[in-house]
């Protein structure tokens, strides 16, 4: 089985001497698992949060394949120096990689997260990052806020408060938004 998509890469581990396990948030695949062959050492691009176009390689669709792997934007070296930055993006993509079900395609998280990445260089990357969080509860099947009636006005009171902390902070505040709004709600 192949095919070729637009995806993210989400986590790697190192799988013997000259090749890593990488996972990709894909487009029309979902989150999906692949062999790539090369030292980490000559791929510098190969982070967490590396725009990819992948190829998938399998004999078997139940597999785990082999990716070929083209970079595209590599947000990781970009925001070198900025530690909160490099903090939300190891974040949404280690949440990423842990809620989300293999093989199974997420198109609004996929949107939701090209939507951070693309904003990381704005100033308002931390509200992305909240909306991305809340994307991936939904899709995990909890509802911030549904139970309150008011979970969206009393999310935009809470966000410039959560944007001026973490700010002084100098880090980003994990599922802040989720655990202020009170409560998650099953569907």
């Amino acid at each position: 089985m192949r095919w070729r998509d637009q995806g993210y890469i989400l986590s790697l581990r190192p799988q013997g001497e000259a090749g890593m396990v990488v996972s990709l948030l894909t487009d029309s695949y979902g989150r999906h698992l692949g062999f790539h062959r090369g030292s980490p050492a000559k791929l510098p691009w190969r982070q967490p949060g590396t725009r990819v176009t992948a190829a998938w390689n399998s004999r078997m669709e139940s597999g785990l394949g082999y990716w070929a792997l083209e970079p595209e934007e590599t947000p990781a070296l970009r925001y070198f120096g900025q530690a909160p930055k490099l903090l939300a993006l190891a974040s949404a993509m280690a949440l990423i990689d842990a809620l989300l079900p293999e093989r199974m395609p997420v198109p609004e998280v996929f949107a939701t997260c090209g939507h951070f990445l693309a904003g990381l260089g704005g100033n308002d990357w931390l509200e992305r990052y909240g909306v991305l969080e809340e994307a991936l509860l939904q899709e995990a099947g909890a509802h911030p806020g549904v139970a309150f009636g008011e979970g969206a006005e009393r999310l935009h009171r809470i966000t410039p408060a959560l944007t001026e902390t973490a700010q002084t902070l100098g880090r980003p505040l994990p599922m802040a938004r989720a655990l202020l709004l009170g409560a998650v709600s099953p569907r």
